[in-house]
Order: structure tokens, then sequence, then C-alpha cells
């Protein structure tokens, strides 16, 4: 895993945007973090990159699907997720089935390992804030490509 510190949301953004270039679908982009340390703003800002504007938060929903010129994106939250049911429910183990599809997931460390296709480009990310800034992040990441 690579380690990098940003100071300001703005230096998180621009690394982000730049990110958002490099997926190839099918792609994973796996999500954990502890509540509140921007998980859902990067997905906004991976997404405003990939010409999606519209972006929620999934918490509610489990999951939301966007349109983008490159095909679908979906964003799933597995924060309220208790059991299987609710993933089969909201459609979760259909996305990993789709050969074009951009799947964002936060709270992914409550799934265990093996469920992610290894077909797939797959990107780690765990963000962590630094305690004495709003704004500043720890973020560390991998991609592995199949």
């Amino acid at each position: 895993m690579k380690r990098q510190i940003f100071t300001t949301k703005s230096q998180l953004e621009a690394w982000a945007k730049e990110c958002a270039s490099h997926f190839t679908r099918p792609c994973l982009i796996l999500l954990d973090g502890e509540m509140g340390s921007g998980k859902t703003q990067l997905v906004r800002w991976f997404c405003a990159e990939l010409g999606v504007s519209d972006t929620a938060s999934p918490t509610f929903a489990v999951h939301n699907e966007y349109r983008s010129a490159k095909g679908p994106v979906d964003h799933v939250d597995l924060y309220r997720v208790q059991s299987d049911a609710d993933l089969e429910n909201s459609g979760f183990w259909d996305l990993l089935k789709g050969e074009s599809r951009l799947l964002f997931v936060e709270w992914a460390d409550r799934l265990p390992a093996d469920v992610w296709p290894v077909e797939w480009m797959r990107v780690d990310l765990h963000l962590k804030k630094i305690a004495d800034s709003d704004e500043a992040r720890i973020l560390e990441w991998s991609i592995t490509k199949p």
C-alpha cells in the first residue's frame, strides 16, 4: 500500500481527479475508513471527473446508480447492511457480474475479501482523518490489475 498525506481537501480532490482517469472497466473501488473520513466526498470527486454531477450518499438506499458517457457507475454503501438478504434485495450481487461496471463500495471491509471478482481492476482506499485538522487526511491506497 502507498501512503500519502493531504493537508487540504483540494489536494485530495486533485488526486482523485487524476486517479479517476486510470480506472479500467470493470473496476472496483473499495473504500474504508472511520465515519466522517471523507469516503462519500472522495466518490463525489471521482464521479465529477467521470462526468457525473448528481451523486448522493447511498447510506439509506444501499445502492445508487449513475450514468456516465463511459457506462454505468454504481455506488454502494455497506454501513447499514446487516445480512446477505439486505445485499440480495439491493441487487448488490448482480453488480459484480457486469462487465462494464465501475463500482464504488463504501465500508467495503465489512465483506470478506473473497467476494470481490479477481478479474476486475481493484483500487483499495483507506482514509483516515488527522486529529488536529478538519481537512487533512491520510490516504493509504493500492491498485491491483488482473
